[in-house]
């Protein structure tokens, strides 16, 4: 039993050291594979490893840490500064282009609309009146935020005051 159990431990290892070889292989020519037959793998791995990122991403939103750009370290979304390395971290926010609102119900317009989908108003009227505005945009995932947000809805990328 002991020899069959020593037998079974060296050939775990060996896989080990199979995937190792792979991992290294894959690290040193995936960026300018020439090998046409390891194409479909390293194409499958890139693949893998963005879906990995996207999960790790959500992850983090449900959690309430952001990865602090400069160290990739896991902080709380609420931080200023990044508890491992000191690095700022700098809200992803920018001004989009305005937007129409319905005068009667505040909710945003499509562009080219004539009447609200909310209320049924009719906006032709008032398509270049006050009812246009800046409008705050989380730069990482597009979602409109609205004024005195401290942090995105969709995203939970914080947002500048």
């Amino acid at each position: 039993m002991k020899i069959k159990s020593a037998i079974s431990d060296l050939e775990k290892d060996i896989q080990t050291q199979y995937t190792e070889i792979g991992k290294a292989y894959f690290m040193k020519y995936a960026q300018n594979i020439q090998d046409e037959e390891m194409i479909p793998y390293f194409k499958k791995i890139q693949d893998n490893l963005e879906q990995i990122d996207k999960h790790q991403e959500q992850l983090r939103v449900l959690k309430g840490v952001v990865k602090c750009k400069n160290c990739g370290m896991d902080i709380p979304d609420t931080a200023t500064v990044c508890s491992h390395c000191g690095a700022r971290l700098v809200p992803d926010v920018t001004i989009a282009a305005p937007v129409r609102k319905c005068p009667n119900c505040g909710v945003v317009l499509e562009e080219g609309s004539l009447f609200c989908t909310e209320c049924g108003t009719s906006v032709v009227d008032n398509a270049e009146t006050e009812n246009t505005e800046e409008t705050l945009v989380c730069k990482s995932c597009g979602a409109v935020l609205q004024p005195g947000q401290a942090f995105c809805p969709a995203c939970g990328q914080k947002v500048s005051k």
